[in-house]
């Protein structure tokens, strides 16, 4: 016991005090699981027999560590884990995901408004749909079609996207121009 004491902490401290230690945490946990809220030491004392002086001194000596496998309460009371609320660096956060689908959605939908040869061009020139994006030569050996010929459509495309976009937010853009002049 007193090597698990000594050894699993990452700071020390002697084993009358370690158990004193746990004794307090046990009970802010209880009364946090029970109320709902931090431990005044009063509560504390009352719950552990302990002297509220002794309880504010080893509370000022001690340093509270944390391990990412402990268990906390949600809003709900059920117990999850710490590491449940950090965030994973190698995920996108929800905001970049929801304005990723947005933006696919959009260009999705701008494709489909276009007459199929543009609608290819574009996939084609951009790269979209998992493709390696072409150049005007590449395209238009694929179709039969000049380089100059490529260009020219997918201008022409563009074109009907930007004003497709425009036409779909300009209201907003005039209601917001409007009222902040």
């Amino acid at each position: 016991l007193f090597a698990l004491a000594e050894k699993t902490k990452i700071i020390r401290m002697p084993l009358g005090k370690a158990n004193v230690a746990n004794k307090i945490k046990a009970a802010k946990d209880h009364i946090f699981k029970q109320k709902g809220k931090q431990a005044t030491e009063e509560e504390i004392a009352e719950y552990t027999d302990l002297d509220p002086k002794i309880i504010e001194k080893l509370n000022k000596q001690t340093v509270n560590t944390v391990s990412l496998d402990d268990f906390t309460y949600s809003n709900k009371q059920d117990e999850v884990k710490l590491e449940n609320f950090i965030a994973d660096p190698t995920t996108d956060d929800p905001k970049t995901l929801y304005y990723r689908d947005r933006v696919k959605k959009r260009i999705e939908d701008s494709l489909k408004k276009l007459a199929p040869r543009e609608a290819r061009i574009i996939k084609q020139y951009f790269g979209l749909e998992g493709e390696k994006s072409k150049n005007f030569s590449q395209i238009g050996d694929e179709l039969g079609l000049s380089r100059e010929r490529v260009r020219q459509i997918q201008k022409k495309a563009l074109q009907k996207i930007y004003e497709d976009t425009y036409k779909e937010y300009e209201k907003d853009i005039d209601y917001l121009i409007r009222d902040n002049l």
